[in-house]
């Protein structure tokens, strides 16, 4: 939770450092391409959110060890990776423009023409094509999004004539010059934005004399490749090991890399396959290629091919899932190889190894009632769910100490509690905001003052 709040402070203070440093001329130009490309839009606000773009590029930056000098250059290398998965661009800008603009006018005139005959399934497509005229006609440029929309609009099968001519000219927007123009224009200003942002950022903590979590793990790595600290580490480290390995950032790898190589002896432990979260910026390419540096270094990799912990039904169907899904990568699908040696006993072997709810629901609240909804009813008919008793090893009826719901966020642990409370379920969640309390404050002083007699 401490992490999680200091990010969002960060977070904050990059923005309030950003708007104090780009000046209202650039500011503007940002609000323009955000308009024309309407990056993590919101439809209500009509506004289009590009400080979230380039807050992103910030955080991966200091997670990466990327100076602020370096980002500009950077940003001509994004731009030119977007470029190759775009088509051949086309000569003619107006050109494009004119046959659309021709396109919604005529479709346009002719659905009118239709009066209340229009098929209900076209309605939509007749406002959207009445909204792009209007637009045109006052001699506004159709935002790229607004490209998108027409190619894919969509009517009734006796009406899909009126609309064919209009998804030609719409789809041909990954060809517009000006498309590309706006991009590259984004992303170098988000770039240059970032950089911008960290000057300042950098400055602001050093005349406060402050330091952050990746403050912390730069100055690590600076530190062990002093020769007094290097020394000392060679001497006290006979093993070192990492858990959750596929959870490692670039900046730690980089820690860890020194760590590896003064110890005596190291173990790495890890699930490549859980580095497709991108958990702290991860990524399975890192994975692999810190499993290839330490095997040509002579390290050994060893396969945990055993599950002692679920249910053969359980392992046999995540094996069938993800084997064919991986075939592709021999390594992983090697890994895939994995044998159950727990032993369903009477009772659990007719369970299915996976149920699934779908939820009809339309929002995140209605989620948290659906899902108190489905617990209360497994909780009605608790012989219909047995599991293993961990004392026992016997089959029993599901309690609700039994269950446990996993979330992506710590506010929505809590609107689940909350629904499952008002059914007379007992729930508990892990709350923020401890060691921000008088007496967590307190605490940790007292622990930092025991661990270091010199911290004031």
């Amino acid at each position: 939770y401490a992490r999680n709040d200091e990010r969002k402070r960060s977070q904050r203070l990059f923005q309030e450092m950003v708007e104090e440093s780009i000046g209202d001329e650039f500011h503007k130009q940002m609000e323009e391409l955000a308009i024309r490309l309407q990056p993590n839009w919101d439809n209500r606000a009509r506004r289009g959110d590009w400080m979230r773009d380039v807050l992103a590029v910030m955080e991966l930056a200091r997670a990466n060890r990327i100076s602020p000098e370096a980002l500009a250059n950077m940003a001509g290398k994004s731009f030119a990776g977007m470029e190759r998965l775009l088509p051949r661009a086309a000569a003619n800008p107006k050109a494009l423009d004119a046959a659309l603009g021709e396109e919604i006018k005529s479709a346009t005139a002719r659905f009118a023409t239709l009066g209340i005959d229009i098929a209900d399934k076209s309605k939509s497509a007749f406002e959207a094509l009445k909204n792009a005229n209007r637009d045109l006609a006052l001699g506004r440029a159709l935002p790229w999004s607004d490209w998108v929309r027409l190619a894919g609009l969509k009517g009734a099968k006796s009406e899909e004539d009126l609309l064919r001519d209009v998804h030609g000219a719409a789809k041909v927007h990954e060809c517009h010059p000006r498309f590309r123009q706006d991009l590259q224009a984004y992303i170098a200003a988000a770039y240059w934005v970032a950089g911008v942002g960290l000057e300042k950022y950098a400055q602001w903590k050093a005349e406060r004399r402050l330091v952050d979590f990746i403050d912390m793990e730069e100055r690590t790595v600076d530190l062990m490749e002093r020769p007094d600290v290097a020394a000392a580490l060679r001497e006290r480290l006979d093993l070192f090991v990492v858990d959750e390995f596929q959870d490692t950032s670039p900046i730690q790898l980089a820690i860890f890399s020194k760590l590896q190589h003064f110890a005596r002896r190291s173990i790495f432990v890890g699930d490549r396959k859980q580095a497709i979260f991108g958990f702290r910026v991860t990524d399975p390419a890192l994975v692999d290629a810190a499993t290839e540096s330490i095997e040509r270094a002579g390290g050994a990799r060893a396969i945990l091919d055993e599950n002692w912990r679920s249910r053969p039904a359980l392992v046999e169907f995540v094996t069938k899932v993800f084997q064919p899904a991986l075939a592709r990568d021999r390594e992983a699908a090697k890994e895939m190889a994995v044998r159950a040696t727990r032993v369903d006993g009477p009772g659990l072997r007719e369970l299915a190894p996976v149920g699934m709810w779908w939820l009809a629901t339309k929002n995140q609240p209605d989620d948290a009632e659906a899902i108190a909804n489905g617990v209360e009813r497994m909780l009605a008919k608790r012989g219909q769910t047995p599991v293993c008793d961990r004392q026992t090893g016997e089959a029993r009826a599901v309690r609700p100490g039994d269950i446990a719901i996993l979330v992506r966020k710590n506010e929505t642990c809590v609107e689940i509690a909350e629904a499952l409370s008002a059914r007379g379920i007992a729930a508990t969640c892990a709350r923020p905001g401890l060691l921000a309390t008088l007496e967590g404050t307190l605490v940790a002083a007292a622990l930092r003052l025991f661990a270091d007699p010199r911290d004031t």
